[in-house]
């Protein structure tokens, strides 16, 4: 990829292209070699190309990284031509982002001791939960597309900050948890991309909901939830 990047998410799935420009004439790929600081936080894949009197190697993220209350680790990457140290860069390895899906008749702020317990503790430097209070009390064909729209938003935004992610963990509350699983399913207008990682579903109804239904008949029939005329 030809853009600058920060960073990296450990989704498994992200990659870049380490590149190395001003060689001298006649460099050929066996002449440079990339070495990683570490083991852990990433993989080389490949040999190294000569594109354009560019040096690159392609990087792979690593599929899970702990990074405990640090929200990012410093990945050393040196290049070396014919043997010789010729330079450096740091690319920061970070979890993926992490989008929270409330349940029926909640909200965002639902998950602001969550949020706050995974960024701090956990490390997670990209949640975000997901607001979709204003149709969460219709039904499930409303909301079908409420996952993709919340993951193409926390994709953009962790782009934007000069990370690259492909895939997001989800961590859905009770119907949050279903529309995650339509998404997945593809069973919404957007069809699924591979973009999750891992789905985490709490107190979600796989089997259905008796009492979910009956609340959406009340709001959506009885005179109790009728406006005044």
């Amino acid at each position: 990829r030809g853009d600058e990047y920060q960073g990296i998410c450990a989704d498994g799935a992200a990659y870049l292209w380490i590149t190395t420009r001003g060689l001298p004439a006649g460099t050929s790929a066996t002449d440079v070699s990339f070495h990683l600081a570490e083991s852990g936080l990433g993989t080389t894949q490949g040999s190294v190309q000569i594109v354009n009197g560019e040096a690159r190697i392609r990087f792979n993220a690593p599929s899970a990284v702990v990074t405990e209350t640090a929200d990012s680790i410093p990945l050393s990457i040196t290049v070396k031509l014919r043997q010789v140290e010729s330079g450096q860069r740091v690319l920061d390895v970070s979890q993926p982002p992490v989008v929270l899906l409330h349940g029926l008749g909640g909200s965002s702020t639902d998950w602001e001791q969550c949020e706050r317990h995974l960024k701090e503790e956990g490390g997670f430097r990209w949640v975000k939960a997901f607001d979709y209070s204003k149709t969460n009390s219709k039904d499930l064909k409303t909301n079908k597309d409420i996952a993709a729209t919340a993951i193409e938003e926390r994709l953009e935004y962790v782009l934007m900050q000069g990370y690259y992610s492909k895939k997001v963990d989800i961590v859905g509350h009770s119907m949050g948890g279903l529309v995650a699983r339509m998404y997945l399913l593809g069973l919404g207008d957007t069809s699924y991309r591979d973009d999750v990682r891992k789905l985490i579903t709490v107190g979600t109804p796989h089997s259905g909901s008796g009492l979910a239904d009956l609340l959406f008949d009340l709001h959506n029939n009885s005179l109790m939830f009728r406006p005044l005329e």
